[in-house]
């Protein structure tokens, strides 16, 4: 889970996994779904990792609507 990393370990997590789907697609990744995706297996810190590596939403896994204005980091 990524909340049991620190944040250098979840950054380090993300974008090598990120840089690594590129180079096997061949093109830009821009969604990312936290790993289990409860809102206890993520942090805000998470978040901020996931905005900052260039993502441009990611789901959870918790019950809800999409509605305009959502936080497009929490998506369920």
């Amino acid at each position: 889970l990524l909340s049991s990393l620190s944040v250098e370990e979840q950054r380090q997590e993300i974008q090598h996994s990120k840089a690594m789907l590129e180079e096997i697609m061949g093109h830009a990744v821009v969604s990312f779904a936290y790993p289990h995706g409860s809102k206890t297996d993520y942090t805000k810190d998470t978040i901020k990792i996931a905005q900052e590596s260039g993502f441009n939403c990611t789901c959870s896994n918790f019950i809800g609507m999409v509605r305009q204005g959502r936080d497009k980091f929490q998506l369920p």
